[in-house]
């Protein structure tokens, strides 16, 4: 299923970054020129930037919305309640945040007062997001909420439902690489509805079952 937008080669030029975006050629590379960018109002606000963690060399590459409180105090994504329950739930499919994921946000500053990140701020961010997964060249990715999906397939909206357990082809801008995504809930919606915790398990087995599936055929590509 391929629901990105058509490739549109001037989509983020007029971005006050682009060039040094474009140019970039490290992860330390591109937290720098994100560190050192003021243009949003609450990059100006923030504790911290709130890049990334997990091993920067996994195959499997998580998205999600935005820091929120102990994120922006901590430096670290999903680190609170709602990382606690992505960690304890990736356990039960074989993936630790240690070992083999790499986690990282649609948006890199916490939006003030824990709100959802604006569609202009997500905008902005977004090619930021497209070359921190050209650089990262992850085998899948694992889109976190609605928010985390449609930034990725460049929509202005989605329906979560209608995604879930779905193989979607995601293309990077960039590198104009496929990456195969999987979009389920964000774990902060399933601390809120514990009554849906098992819908998410299932989506993150799908998810397994699925990433298993292209690492053999990376392997026999070999």
């Amino acid at each position: 299923m391929n629901l990105s937008k058509k490739y549109d080669p001037t989509l983020f030029k007029n971005h006050p970054n682009y060039e040094k975006i474009q140019a970039c050629q490290s992860l330390l590379e591109l937290k720098n020129i994100l560190y050192a960018d003021k243009n949003l109002e609450i990059a100006k606000k923030v504790k911290n930037l709130v890049f990334s963690d997990g091993d920067e060399k996994a195959s499997l590459m998580i998205i999600g919305e935005a820091p929120g409180k102990n994120e922006d105090e901590s430096g670290t994504p999903f680190c609170g309640k709602a990382g606690n329950l992505l960690n304890e739930f990736l356990a039960k499919v074989n993936f630790e945040r240690e070992k083999n994921i790499y986690i990282t946000n649609v948006v890199n500053w916490r939006p003030e007062d824990n709100r959802p990140p604006f569609d202009d701020e997500i905008e902005y961010c977004l090619p930021y997001l497209e070359k921190h997964i050209a650089l990262k060249m992850p085998k899948m990715i694992l889109a976190l909420g609605a928010t985390s999906g449609k930034a990725l397939l460049m929509q202005k909206k989605i329906v979560l439902n209608d995604l879930r357990k779905k193989n979607i082809v995601y293309k990077n801008y960039f590198s104009r690489q496929e990456i195969p995504l999987i979009i389920t809930f964000h774990p902060a919606y399933i601390v809120r509805r514990t009554d849906l915790k098992n819908d998410f398990l299932d989506d993150l087995k799908f998810m397994e079952q699925q990433f298993r599936h292209v690492l053999k055929k990376v392997h026999e590509c070999v």
